[in-house]
């Protein structure tokens, strides 16, 4: 229980450190995660709810998108 405590403050001070959140996303779920159709850009629920996450971290947002295996 203790090792799972240190391994989330551990990713914390990484994010941190780092200067930003890297979220991954299918980018292909909507509404979860899709491209606008004029911009190109992944939108969605997930993506807003990683930039509410690194808002609140006060880090910058990187979304990665990732292939379903």
């Amino acid at each position: 229980m203790a090792s799972g405590a240190t391994a989330s403050a551990d990713q914390l001070a990484d994010i941190k450190a780092r200067g930003k959140l890297i979220c991954g996303t299918l980018g292909t779920a909507e509404p979860f995660s899709f491209q606008h159709p004029q911009t190109r850009q992944i939108i969605g629920y997930d993506v807003d709810m990683c930039q509410k996450v690194a808002d609140s971290l006060g880090v910058t947002l990187e979304l990665k998108p990732i292939a379903r295996s």
